[in-house]
């Protein structure tokens, strides 16, 4: 017979203990109890303490995986699917990754989940989203302006220059506009040279609004800013961004 507690958080897949306490007006211990009893009959599995998956019917309570995004949505409701986990949520991630990273407001530990990891990056929470639908469970994520000025700010956390590339070019359009805005909040002076490059360099798919362009210009600094680190680099003096130099070569080969 199915627990209560697999049939009540069935639909969202993946829940808390303070869920459970909540939803069933019980106390900690009791609420623990009801869990325990449900992962005892092999139908909820634990992440770690206090967060909890429900495994399907039919699933091997022993090799069965909640999926990564839900995990992590859940263990941080205020955070917001960031860098490459929100490449692949707009669906246009060149390559599959093993780690989901979430932009918090404070910084927190990450977790594993079976050989993937989630890991939690400080960065702003209050601009820049949107909600998307996965597994029938809605999940914040940066919007796909922030996903491009966040890309430039911290190519690391996308995969690096490179899968950055390979994935926003699959971006049919972006209003720069509101990309300008986040290069404005973030006030950062490299982050506008970084940006202005990458919009050029998608000037023919995307556009390049010439008042945007201008902006950036003035906005970004009078010195060589490093997109991404390499041992050699060429410099792109329209914008003043130092790039590696081997990373035409790299893009031509696929």
């Amino acid at each position: 017979m199915t627990t209560r507690v697999a049939v009540d958080f069935l639909r969202q897949r993946v829940f808390t203990l303070d869920e459970v306490k909540i939803r069933y007006g019980l106390a900690g211990h009791a609420a623990w109890q009801a869990v325990l009893y449900a992962k005892s009959r092999g139908q909820i599995g634990a992440v770690k303490k206090g967060l909890y998956y429900v495994v399907p019917s039919g699933a091997d309570p022993a090799s069965y995986l909640p999926d990564l995004f839900l995990v992590a949505a859940k263990a941080t409701p205020s955070g917001l699917a960031a860098y490459h986990a929100a490449l692949d949520l707009h669906g246009v991630a060149y390559s599959s990754f093993h780690e989901v990273a979430m932009a918090v407001e404070e910084w927190r530990r990450g977790f594993g989940v079976g050989d993937a990891r989630v890991r939690f990056v400080v960065a702003p929470v209050s601009f820049g989203s949107q909600t998307v639908t996965r597994e029938g469970v809605e999940i914040r994520v940066t919007d796909r302006e922030r996903t491009l000025v966040d890309g430039c700010d911290r190519p690391g956390y996308v995969g690096g220059l490179e899968e950055f590339l390979r994935s926003v070019a699959s971006f049919p359009s972006v209003d720069h506009a509101r990309a300008l805005d986040y290069v404005r909040r973030y006030e950062r002076k490299s982050l506008a040279a970084k940006t202005g490059w990458l919009f050029s360099r998608f000037a023919q798919r995307w556009g390049f609004p010439d008042d945007v362009h201008e902006e950036l210009q003035a906005l970004r600094p009078r010195g060589a800013v490093v997109f991404e680190r390499a041992a050699h680099k060429r410099l792109d003096r329209k914008w003043g961004v130092l790039l590696p130099r081997t990373l035409e070569e790299r893009l031509g080969e696929a």
